[in-house]
């Protein structure tokens, strides 16, 4: 009857507590690039900067929220990203995970949350509102200069840019090191 159906649902979203927890402590403590803030909490995606022109997309697995994400990747580039792609690769790898030995080298450990894993994996504290500034992570296309285009289908509505939209943000970057400038994919495109 409907007292089942009311408790099947109370706890269904029961299960999904830890998963919120988690992204919420890395909305209030990392610079979250994508998507904007406050997110929809059916979104378990995240694009968290680590580095100036440096992100990490994330993609949590609702079911497993402790487990390995289901797909990780660096956005952009970076001096460190080499070392750091390796790592990032090595995150979604769950038989790598449960077989590390060697010493030094960080394992995902399912009783912590997702922001102390990836602190834990990638070596580093992830940039804070705390400690640092916006400013330094948001990059603006070297085409058209802004940091995020209109929503697709708002072009014609004249968007301002501003962070409050939904349109894309600069993922390419220009592979010259001595240019390493970000692209809108569909600036490049055109």
């Amino acid at each position: 009857g409907l007292v089942h159906l009311y408790q099947q649902y109370r706890q269904v979203l029961s299960s999904y507590q830890v998963l919120w927890a988690d992204l919420d402590e890395i909305d209030c403590s990392a610079w979250v690039l994508e998507p904007s803030l406050p997110a929809n909490r059916s979104i378990a995606e995240r694009r968290i900067a680590l580095k100036p022109g440096l992100s990490l997309a994330l993609t949590v697995d609702p079911e497993r929220s402790r487990g390995p994400p289901l797909g990780a990747r660096l956005v952009g580039s970076s001096a460190d990203a080499a070392g750091l792609r390796e790592r990032v690769a090595s995150i979604v790898d769950e038989t790598h995970l449960a077989t590390t030995g060697i010493e030094g080298e960080a394992s995902w450990d399912k009783s912590r949350s997702i922001k102390a894993n990836l602190e834990a994996f990638l070596g580093f504290d992830l940039p804070s509102p705390e400690t640092t500034e916006k400013a330094d992570y948001v990059s603006e296309c070297g085409i058209c200069y802004a940091h995020r285009l209109p929503p697709a289908g708002d072009a014609a509505s004249g968007g301002d840019g501003s962070e409050d939209e939904d349109g894309a943000i600069p993922d390419a970057m220009c592979g010259n090191p001595s240019c390493a400038r970000s692209y809108h994919e569909t600036c490049l495109f055109e």
